[in-house]
């Protein structure tokens, strides 16, 4: 059997700056894998499992927030 829930929050001001932010950042980082292997791909023919901005992410958040490395 299947279920499904649904939920809906009603942050506050600093709580909506917060998600804003941070969606932002997911966006942006999305765009850029997404952009990497559009342009793997015209250059090559071949899928691209890895990007290079997969293989970065990890080296630039050491010891910072996401938030801090992309604002």
């Amino acid at each position: 059997m299947l279920k499904a829930y649904k939920y809906r929050i009603y942050p506050t001001k600093e709580q909506e700056e917060y998600l804003s932010k941070v969606f932002g950042c997911v966006r942006f980082i999305y765009t850029k894998i997404f952009y990497d292997k559009i342009e793997y791909y015209k250059q090559t023919g071949e899928m691209l499992k890895n990007t290079p901005a997969q293989c970065q992410l990890p080296t630039a958040y050491r010891g910072r927030s996401l938030l801090a490395i992309f604002l």
